[in-house]
């Protein structure tokens, strides 16, 4: 996963909503305004207990749902190439494992300086995606799971932008909506891919060797 698309993804408020200050306010005003009612109305009386009224779940938005959808597509992706190193299915050149340290310093030097957000450290980047205490079969499954996630979140984004398209958007969201048919059939081979690795056999190698691990 690229390192800058990670920082984005992981601090992009409306991928996090639950935990942002905006939905917290918008809780709280909604339980002010909620009680302020139950007052005027006088149905709030001495030793009954009144039902908390319940508040909708904000509707994700079309950035946070590809956020999402991205971010499971990447996920899936990794682990999945994870389970075929643990197989030994996979090797990263010699020069490229080499030469890593170099390259990663080269790139993301110039973040190291920033206060935020926190820059992520070649050691830290090491230890953060060590595998080896975990099975082929595992990571394999992970990765189904995180494919299959990526195709639901993908065709519930399918189904604004086809809202979308039909009117306000236009031509701009039939563009969108080819790009998210894409990543769901990339995340839906990927995860029968992954799923067939679980059990060992030249099948399951030779069709994730035709599949060439999209993402």
């Amino acid at each position: 996963m690229d390192y800058l698309e990670g920082v984005r993804l992981n601090c992009q408020p409306s991928v996090f909503y639950l935990n942002s200050r905006e939905y917290h306010e918008q809780r709280q005003g909604a339980a002010g305004a909620s009680r302020a009612a139950e007052g005027k109305s006088g149905k709030k009386k001495k030793g009954i207990p009144v039902k908390p009224s319940s508040i909708a779940e904000p509707e994700p938005t079309v950035e946070q749902l590809y956020l999402e959808m991205k971010q499971a597509l990447h996920r899936g992706t990794f682990r999945l190439v994870a389970g075929l190193e643990r197989d030994r299915l996979y090797a990263v050149p010699p020069l490229l494992s080499a030469t890593l340290p170099l390259r990663f310093h080269r790139r993301f030097g110039a973040l190291m300086r920033l206060d935020q957000p926190q820059a992520l450290t070649y050691e830290n980047f090491v230890a953060s995606t060590d595998v080896a205490h975990f099975a082929a079969a595992d990571l394999y499954a992970a990765s189904a799971e995180s494919f299959h996630c990526a195709k639901l979140i993908g065709e519930r984004l399918l189904g604004k932008l086809k809202v979308l398209a039909a009117g306000e958007w236009g031509e701009t969201g039939e563009d969108r909506m080819a790009s998210v048919r894409a990543s769901v059939g990339i995340a839906s081979s990927n995860c029968d891919v992954a799923a067939a690795l679980q059990v060992p056999s030249p099948t399951a190698v030779s069709m994730c060797l035709r599949a060439c691990v999209r993402a």
